[in-house]
C-alpha cells in the first residue's frame, strides 16, 4: 500500500514537468516564438533584423504543410513589417 502512494505521489509531481517539456517542442515543425513572440530562447530574441527576416522567409517556405493559412498571413505581414523596419532604419 505504501507503495502505491509513494508511486502516486511521484506521478502527480512529475505531471507538471512532463507538460513543461511538452510545451517546449515545437509543433509539428512550427516556428512559435515567430508566431507567438513569447517564450523565445535568447538566441533568438536578440537576433538582427536581417535574421529574422531570414527565419521568417525559412518558415514562409514550409508552407501550408506546416502552417494555416491564419498563420502564414501572420508570417507574412510580420515578414512585411520588418523589411518596412530594416528600409527606414537603412534610409539614414
Amino acid at each position: 500500500m505504501k507503495r502505491i502512494i509513494a508511486v502516486v505521489c511521484t506521478l502527480t509531481l512529475a505531471a507538471p514537468l512532463l507538460a513543461a517539456a511538452a510545451d517546449t517542442v515545437p509543433a509539428q515543425g512550427k516556428d512559435l516564438c515567430l508566431l507567438n513572440s513569447g517564450n523565445c530562447p535568447v538566441s533568438q530574441r536578440s537576433d538582427t533584423i536581417q535574421e529574422r527576416i531570414a527565419r521568417i522567409k525559412t518558415e514562409l517556405g514550409k508552407g501550408p504543410a506546416v502552417y494555416t493559412g491564419q498563420e502564414l498571413k501572420l508570417l507574412k505581414q510580420k515578414l512585411e513589417d520588418n523589411e518596412y523596419l530594416l528600409n527606414v532604419i537603412t534610409s539614414f
